[in-house]
């Protein structure tokens, strides 16, 4: 159901929020949208399936504010939501915001100035971490999100891994998104990571402006909160999102293009899969690993990729060296490779004990 006011402006920034039981939460992340500094803009609120009262807050902001656009659906995920928001945006641009976080005030006048004076596709700004409970608390986290390159620079391969995944604290153009057909898999966790890869594949240039812009709630009820959870399997997830990333370059014709940014993502977030689960969960993550670079005969396809996966393998203990070849033991899995550069041979090589 689309409740959508009769005023319509020529908006400049689209702003999505997907909605799901955050009433506690919900109206300090309104009250940072509509008092924005740049006024010209739509909110296009998701209730996702709410079974608190979410949905009454939300009508009450719509009945207050002629610029919130109301969409009620059933259920169907942080990402099924978000492209419900996208599926009706009308602005040249994209903001989206979790509903238990908010915006500085500036955010979106700051972004909008910074993408319509620069050369660029892509806009981000710095991102305050607050934390429901202390024993959460990661500096390593805090510094991940308040490090971000000032001004614009060319995109590469590497920015596919080191620039942070999420969808909130940037802008977008809507332009690339609708041509590219561009969207967040549905059912998967860590879906932003695929949209800001396939973002990044139609773009030459980032802005990174040096403004604080977003305030990240991290709670114990999150999704990311619940992810890190190493009895979960969620965490095979992040191997999923790299498969929906391939498939999206072999739709494009783009895997040769961006093999190297390919197979960094695919290093990085295997690896954080065996990092979350726990020993008996592990042999999960290989296994899915081992079957899809087998199921899409991937391996005829790479041949140039320089990736530290192999350092991280001879890092581990119980590592032996036999007739030349190096011989890793890695939770009962044995690999043999002479020349240890490429992600593929590892799971090509797998052999069980």
């Amino acid at each position: 159901m689309y409740l959508i006011n009769d005023e319509v402006a020529l908006n400049k920034i689209s702003v999505i929020i997907p909605v799901y039981n955050v009433a506690s939460y919900l109206e300090k992340c309104l009250d940072s949208v509509i008092n924005q500094t740049l006024t010209d803009i739509e909110i296009i609120c998701i209730n996702d399936g709410s079974t608190d009262n979410s949905l009454e807050i939300l009508k009450k902001y719509a009945a207050i504010d002629k610029r919130i656009i109301l969409i009620n659906q059933e259920n169907q995920g942080l990402s099924g939501a978000r492209n419900s928001g996208l599926k009706v945006a009308t602005a040249p641009y994209i903001m989206f915001v979790d509903s238990d976080d908010w915006l500085e005030l500036d955010a979106a006048k700051a972004m909008y100035k910074a993408i319509t004076t620069n050369d660029c596709d892509l806009v981000q700004g710095k991102i305050n971490l607050h934390y429901a409970s202390l024993q959460d608390v990661k500096k390593g986290e805090i510094k991940y999100f308040k490090s971000i390159p000032i001004g614009n620079y060319t995109i590469n391969p590497k920015d596919f891994i080191t620039i942070n995944h999420t969808a909130w604290g940037k802008l977008w153009k809507k332009e690339i998104i609708d041509k590219y057909e561009i969207n967040f898999p549905v059912g998967l966790y860590y879906e932003d990571a695929p949209f800001m890869w396939k973002y990044l594949t139609a773009s030459k240039s980032i802005f990174g402006i040096d403004n604080t812009v977003y305030n990240y709630l991290r709670r114990p009820s999150s999704i990311m909160s619940k992810t890190a959870n190493k009895n979960s399997i969620m965490s095979l997830d992040h191997i999923n999102v790299c498969i929906n990333f391939y498939n999206y370059l072999i739709h494009w014709n783009l895997f040769n293009k961006y093999e190297i940014a390919f197979w960094g993502t695919f290093d990085r977030f295997f690896w954080q899969a065996i990092k979350e689960l726990n020993t008996t969960k592990k042999y999960l993550a290989l296994d899915l690993a081992h079957s899809f670079i087998v199921d899409k005969n991937i391996e005829h396809l790479s041949n140039k990729i320089d990736s530290k996966i192999y350092e991280n393998l001879l890092s581990l203990k119980n590592k032996t060296y036999k007739n030349g070849y190096k011989k890793i033991k890695f939770l009962g899995i044995t690999i043999y490779k002479e020349k240890l550069n490429t992600t593929r041979i590892l799971f090509l090589k797998i052999k069980r004990k």
